[in-house]
Protein backbone atom coordinates (compact mmCIF):
# COMPACT_ATOMS: atom_id res chain seq x y z
CA UNK A 1 0.00 0.00 0.00
CA UNK A 2 1.00 3.33 -0.74
CA UNK A 3 1.43 6.53 1.53
CA UNK A 4 -2.02 7.30 3.50
CA UNK A 5 -2.33 10.85 2.12
CA UNK A 6 -2.14 11.17 -1.76
CA UNK A 7 -1.04 14.49 -2.66
CA UNK A 8 -0.60 13.77 -6.34
CA UNK A 9 -3.76 15.60 -7.02
CA UNK A 10 -2.75 18.91 -5.19
CA UNK A 11 -5.09 21.06 -3.96
CA UNK A 12 -7.28 17.77 -4.10
CA UNK A 13 -5.51 15.85 -1.06
CA UNK A 14 -6.73 12.05 -0.94
CA UNK A 15 -6.87 10.22 2.42
CA UNK A 16 -6.93 6.53 1.42
CA UNK A 17 -7.72 5.03 4.70
CA UNK A 18 -6.20 1.40 4.77
CA UNK A 19 -8.43 -1.70 4.41
CA UNK A 20 -10.08 -3.58 7.57
CA UNK A 21 -10.00 -1.65 10.67
CA UNK A 22 -7.28 1.79 11.05
CA UNK A 23 -4.78 2.37 13.33
CA UNK A 24 -4.09 4.48 15.96
CA UNK A 25 -0.75 5.43 14.37
CA UNK A 26 -2.50 5.71 11.10
CA UNK A 27 -5.03 8.06 12.37
CA UNK A 28 -1.78 10.54 13.98
CA UNK A 29 -0.53 10.09 10.53
CA UNK A 30 -3.81 11.37 8.88
CA UNK A 31 -4.02 14.54 11.01
CA UNK A 32 -0.18 15.36 11.31
CA UNK A 33 -0.03 15.21 7.29
CA UNK A 34 -3.31 17.19 7.04
CA UNK A 35 -2.08 19.57 9.47
CA UNK A 36 1.14 20.24 7.29
CA UNK A 37 -1.19 21.47 4.55
CA UNK A 38 -2.40 24.62 6.25
CA UNK A 39 -1.40 27.78 5.04
CA UNK A 40 -2.35 26.45 1.42
CA UNK A 41 -5.87 26.46 -0.33
CA UNK A 42 -6.68 22.68 -0.69
CA UNK A 43 -9.82 20.23 -0.71
CA UNK A 44 -9.48 16.88 0.99
CA UNK A 45 -11.41 13.67 0.35
CA UNK A 46 -11.39 10.84 2.87
CA UNK A 47 -11.40 7.54 0.22
CA UNK A 48 -13.31 4.74 2.96
CA UNK A 49 -14.14 2.71 0.70
CA UNK A 50 -12.44 0.00 2.24
CA UNK A 51 -12.63 0.84 5.88
CA UNK A 52 -14.33 -1.42 8.53
CA UNK A 53 -14.18 0.41 11.48
CA UNK A 54 -12.90 2.68 13.88
CA UNK A 55 -12.52 3.20 17.18
CA UNK A 56 -14.60 5.68 19.87
CA UNK A 57 -11.28 7.05 20.47
CA UNK A 58 -9.86 7.41 17.21
CA UNK A 59 -13.27 9.28 16.23
CA UNK A 60 -12.87 11.58 19.16
CA UNK A 61 -9.03 12.31 18.05
CA UNK A 62 -10.17 13.46 14.50
CA UNK A 63 -13.36 15.64 16.47
CA UNK A 64 -10.55 17.03 18.85
CA UNK A 65 -8.21 17.63 16.12
CA UNK A 66 -11.27 19.34 13.95
CA UNK A 67 -11.85 21.71 17.12
CA UNK A 68 -8.14 22.44 17.91
CA UNK A 69 -7.48 23.73 14.23
CA UNK A 70 -10.77 25.14 13.35
CA UNK A 71 -9.45 28.23 12.30
CA UNK A 72 -6.56 26.82 10.00
CA UNK A 73 -9.45 24.23 8.43
CA UNK A 74 -11.77 27.51 7.73
CA UNK A 75 -9.19 29.26 6.17
CA UNK A 76 -7.48 26.84 4.20
CA UNK A 77 -9.54 23.90 3.34
CA UNK A 78 -12.12 24.78 0.83
CA UNK A 79 -13.96 21.79 1.07
CA UNK A 80 -14.11 18.38 2.37
CA UNK A 81 -15.76 15.06 1.52
CA UNK A 82 -15.72 10.92 2.33
CA UNK A 83 -16.90 8.03 0.64
CA UNK A 84 -17.32 5.18 1.86
CA UNK A 85 -20.24 2.36 0.39
CA UNK A 86 -20.68 0.92 4.18
CA UNK A 87 -23.89 3.22 5.65
CA UNK A 88 -21.70 2.14 9.21
CA UNK A 89 -18.48 3.96 7.64
CA UNK A 90 -20.73 6.35 6.63
CA UNK A 91 -22.33 6.94 9.83
CA UNK A 92 -19.17 7.81 11.73
CA UNK A 93 -18.67 9.92 9.70
CA UNK A 94 -21.37 11.65 10.20
CA UNK A 95 -20.79 11.25 14.00
CA UNK A 96 -17.29 12.89 13.73
CA UNK A 97 -19.09 15.88 12.28
CA UNK A 98 -22.01 15.80 14.92
CA UNK A 99 -19.53 16.19 17.35
CA UNK A 100 -17.21 18.29 15.53
CA UNK A 101 -19.12 20.25 12.67
CA UNK A 102 -16.56 20.46 9.88
CA UNK A 103 -15.48 24.23 9.90
CA UNK A 104 -15.66 24.16 5.69
CA UNK A 105 -18.29 22.29 3.16
CA UNK A 106 -18.20 18.77 3.92
CA UNK A 107 -20.26 16.17 2.26
CA UNK A 108 -20.69 11.98 2.54
CA UNK A 109 -21.07 9.92 -0.69
CA UNK A 110 -21.26 6.43 -1.15
CA UNK A 111 -19.33 6.55 -4.78
CA UNK A 112 -16.18 7.73 -4.93
CA UNK A 113 -16.64 9.59 -8.73
CA UNK A 114 -19.33 11.81 -7.04
CA UNK A 115 -17.22 12.81 -4.38
CA UNK A 116 -14.18 13.66 -6.26
CA UNK A 117 -16.58 15.59 -8.68
CA UNK A 118 -18.12 17.39 -6.24
CA UNK A 119 -14.52 18.29 -4.07
CA UNK A 120 -13.24 19.62 -8.18
CA UNK A 121 -16.16 21.88 -8.39
CA UNK A 122 -15.67 23.75 -4.67
CA UNK A 123 -11.88 23.71 -6.11
CA UNK A 124 -13.09 25.56 -9.54
CA UNK A 125 -15.06 27.80 -7.39
CA UNK A 126 -12.39 28.81 -5.40
CA UNK A 127 -10.22 29.32 -8.76
CA UNK A 128 -8.12 26.50 -7.62
CA UNK A 129 -8.96 24.21 -10.39
CA UNK A 130 -8.88 24.12 -14.06
CA UNK A 131 -9.92 20.98 -16.33
CA UNK A 132 -6.75 20.05 -18.42
CA UNK A 133 -7.50 20.86 -21.92
CA UNK A 134 -8.06 16.32 -22.45
CA UNK A 135 -10.92 16.57 -19.92
CA UNK A 136 -12.48 18.80 -21.55
CA UNK A 137 -12.27 17.48 -24.99
CA UNK A 138 -13.22 14.24 -23.86
CA UNK A 139 -16.47 12.81 -24.58
CA UNK A 140 -18.64 12.18 -21.64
Amino acid sequence: MGPLVDVGSFPLVVVRWPAGVVSDEQVEEMLRTLASFYGRKHAVLHDGLRLRGMSAAQRERIAQHTESYEREIRGWVVASAAVAPSLLVRGFMLLIQWVAPAPCPFKAFDRYDDAEAWLREALRRARLWRPTTEAVAAPQ
